[in-house]
């Protein structure tokens, strides 16, 4: 494997994966970063097991390969790395980091670290059986919609761990509303859309949060907005860009919220957010501790 890259495009790249790097994991080899060169790419992989994220960066690449490397280390070495190119090459057995510092008159930096074959390294699928949704600007649903959802639904979830699938978001799909729901059984927050009628399959899977904190710092980040979610038995994939996040959903039927949520009750209560929340402020100074 030989391939340049500038620099800022390889932090760019390990800073969207390393959250799915494993702080104490199971195997050595989820410590690692996945680097795959092809083509004009380099494909970045990590993993813990629960949370997948892969993206691509663009690169010239001199002889395409496969390799591991230890992720924390890579970064903090592509953090430091002033703003040139850095060339990547495997040479027996180690990935050797080099290239000029700058200007020619600069200096020039040199790393080698170890190494691993990427056999062992658990594979992420392209792709996933069940539902496809499509995410644009001027659709029912979009990339904005979902962040909304996960901002105003997440912070009710469970942190009691004797009931998992409290610990996540309940995501429901339908041909004719999509809604997200977290409760912790004190409270409880659903956000709902009412969509066409078109019929994109239907779903009903729980989110884990750490899932739900990442797809939203994706959306936070990313130049191009959320393109689809491929809705599956076991785990969810969705596209942002260049980059792809899978992760695993819990499992179990959620609970019956809606047997609490008082359908026939006729008192409504219309305020302007921009009024009741510094009014909530001012009194919650003298409110004991939740």
């Amino acid at each position: 494997m030989k391939l340049t890259v500038d620099r800022n495009e390889l932090w760019r790249g390990l800073n969207t994966v390393l959250d799915a790097v494993a702080s104490k994991p199971a195997q050595p080899l989820l410590a690692n970063v996945l680097l795959d060169a092809a083509e004009s790419q380099l494909t970045l992989s990590a993993t813990d097991l629960d949370i997948s994220i892969r993206t691509r960066v663009t690169a010239a690449v001199d002889v395409p390969g496969r390799v591991t490397v230890p992720a924390k280390t890579l970064a903090e070495i592509t953090r430091e790395w002033p703003e040139a190119d850095l060339q990547i090459s495997l040479e027996d057995g180690r990935i050797v980091l080099s290239g000029h510092l700058g200007a020619a008159n600069s200096g020039e930096g040199r790393y080698s670290l170890a190494a691993t074959p990427p056999d062992e390294f658990p594979d992420m699928p392209e792709s996933l059986d069940g539902i496809e949704l499509s995410f644009g600007e001027g659709g029912p649903i979009d990339g904005d919609l979902i962040r909304a959802m996960i901002d105003r639904t997440s912070f009710a979830v469970s942190k009691d761990e004797t009931r998992p699938v409290l610990n996540g978001v309940l995501w429901r799909i339908t041909s004719d509303f999509m809604s997200m729901v977290a409760t912790d059984g004190s409270r409880m927050a659903e956000f709902r859309r009412n969509l066409d009628g078109t019929d994109r399959g239907t779903a009903e899977v729980i989110l884990p949060p750490q899932a739900c904190q990442q797809l939203g710092k994706l959306l936070d980040g990313a130049q191009d907005g959320l393109a689809k979610a491929l809705v599956g038995d076991s785990q969810v994939l969705f596209q942002v860009g260049e980059t792809q996040l899978l992760t695993r959903l819990i499992e179990g039927p959620y609970v019956d919220y809606e047997q609490v949520v008082p359908r026939e009750n006729d008192k409504r209560l219309t305020i302007a957010i921009d009024q009741l929340l510094p009014a909530v402020r001012r009194v919650s100074i003298l409110s004991s501790s939740y």
